[in-house]
């Protein structure tokens, strides 16, 4: 294996905690950024994209978000971390670091001791997830058209989700407006395809505020959704879901939104980890490791209950910002300043017009909790790349999100390269 020359800062992770921290390093310090994936996919518009609506926004090419920001891209898969060399090994060499941030974010964690789960739940993670979705519910609307019993149609036709949890009900809230619509154009009548939701906790959205988790889950409702609360699933088949108090949920696609993992390489690190994620001081270093910092979904960041802070993409741009702070100071000799990450407020898209937000004293439903949502991205693209990125990027759909169907294939690039992008490392 090729072995670079050492790097300052070396970043592993292009999603939205790394490239923010790329941008707050970059300039000062050689900063290299290295992912498998030449873009960025952008979590929260999946569950757009199942339903067929904002199909085209949901990759960012990194080379447009580090465009004239110094950092350096490295499309490669990383193979493993060695914090005694100051070392990562990838497909690419070997890559030396003065400075680690591990932001690689986490993967989907459908249990293998299931019967049936690896065999039959469709995951949500990435563009190619809900591509496979979005043709499977279409798929199954079209079977369930051609049944010759009611039964049967409900069947084929139902969709389960299992997790309630942040991508669970907004991919539930988008699907039933999605099967609304495919009910329609195949002859089914209303409320045959039924979506339904399976959680384990005694409500929805565990992790955020009850006043929130009441407000979603009224709405879902209202909407024809059906809630399976203080529930667990005890096998997927072919034909749907059974519960642990032997309900049978027939259902022709099964969508596992019911857990996620740190990546392997983290898990491989041989410290003691907290949930699967790295424990991290006050402003993210890890406690094992002095020259490691932890951003995003691999971090395990404690409230002030002591609890795991749930992982957002506004939390995990937060701690971009602060990890490239907290190493800026480090790597000049400075000490540590801490920061509070926390969850500042909360917009769920569930729908074509559906949507809830609830931001401290502020609740939101309907156009403006939409808009809040989309904001909240705009305010990522901004600070990513200025008003260049952010009116490159947002096409008219983020404000006019239904505009019936749309051909779900590879996206296209939605930025223009009309300057030079980043340099590719090479060795």
């Amino acid at each position: 294996m090729k072995e670079a020359p050492r790097t300052e800062v070396l970043i592993l992770g292009a999603g939205f905690a790394g490239l923010t921290a790329a941008r707050a390093l970059a300039g000062r310090h050689r900063v290299v950024v290295v992912d498998r994936h030449a873009y960025q996919t952008l979590r929260p518009k999946l569950p757009e994209a199942v339903a067929g609506t904002n199909a085209c926004a949901v990759r960012l090419p990194v080379a447009d978000a580090l465009r004239d920001s110094g950092a350096e891209f490295l499309a490669a898969s990383v193979l493993a971390i060695d914090p005694e060399r100051g070392a990562v090994e990838t497909d690419a060499g070997t890559l030396r670091y003065e400075r680690l941030v591990v932001a690689l974010g986490s993967r989907p964690e459908i249990p293998e001791s299931l019967p049936g789960a690896a065999e039959f739940a469709l995951p949500l993670w990435d563009f190619e997830h809900a591509c496979a979705i979005r043709r499977r519910v279409t798929m199954q609307v079209r079977l369930a058209a051609r049944a010759a019993s009611a039964h049967e149609r409900r069947a084929a036709a139902s969709v389960v989700v299992v997790g309630a949890g942040f991508v669970g009900v907004e991919v539930a809230g988008q699907l039933r407006d999605r099967l609304d619509v495919l009910s329609q154009a195949f002859g089914l009548a209303p409320g045959e395809a039924r979506v339904h939701v399976v959680e384990r906790a005694p409500r929805a959205l565990p992790t955020f505020t009850p006043s929130l988790a009441a407000a979603v889950a009224g709405d879902l409702a209202r909407r024809g959704a059906r809630f399976h609360l203080n529930a667990s699933v005890q096998a997927v088949t072919p034909d749907g879901v059974i519960l642990a108090d032997g309900t049978r949920l027939p259902a022709g696609v099964v969508i596992w939104a019911g857990g996620a993992r740190a990546a392997d390489v983290v898990a491989d690190l041989g410290a003691p980890l907290a949930g699967g994620r790295i424990p991290v001081d006050s402003d993210l270093r890890s406690r094992a490791w002095p020259r490691i910092y932890v951003a995003g979904d691999a971090a395990a960041v404690t409230t002030a209950n002591g609890e795991l802070l749930a992982q957002s993409a506004q939390v995990a741009m937060q701690a971009g910002r602060l990890v490239g702070r907290s190493v800026a100071r480090d790597l000049v000799g400075l000490p540590p300043r801490a920061a509070d990450l926390r969850q500042r407020g909360v917009a769920l898209g569930l729908g074509v017009r559906s949507a809830v937000a609830v931001a401290g004293w502020l609740a939101l439903t309907g156009a403006p909790a939409r808009l809040l949502k989309d904001a909240a991205l705009a305010h990522y693209l901004l600070a990513l790349g200025g008003p260049r990125l952010l009116g490159a990027y947002l096409d008219p759909i983020f404000l006019q999100p239904w505009r019936g169907e749309i051909e779900v294939g590879s996206p296209q690039p939605a930025v223009q390269r009309t300057d030079p992008a980043p340099r590719l490392l090479t060795h």
